[in-house]
């Protein structure tokens, strides 16, 4: 029990599926300029592991990764041209 005066704290759920404490809150919700910059991030991870990757010959886990890349990313291209050369391979 907490102590007298003590500030209460929210008890983290324990359900499986259910709502967690992590940092994201639920009712607030992204901006689209967010979310795209975040996806931005995200995608531009994903290019630089499928390099990595394909550097080490695993080519198969390099296209996997490629392929995940958005449409709408500024990485796509770069990542069509890298899945073309590695199909080859």
């Amino acid at each position: 029990m907490a102590a007298a005066g003590a500030p209460k704290t929210q008890p983290f759920s324990n359900t499986i599926n259910g709502p967690t404490r992590n940092g994201m809150h639920p009712e607030v919700q992204p901006s689209s300029e967010q979310y795209q910059k975040v996806l931005q991030e995200l995608d531009h991870c994903r290019i630089s592991y499928a390099k990595e990757l394909a550097r080490n010959g695993k080519i198969r886990d390099a296209i996997a990764q490629a392929n995940k890349i958005h449409e709408t990313s500024r990485f796509f291209r770069d990542a069509q041209t890298f899945l073309r050369s590695w199909k080859q391979l």
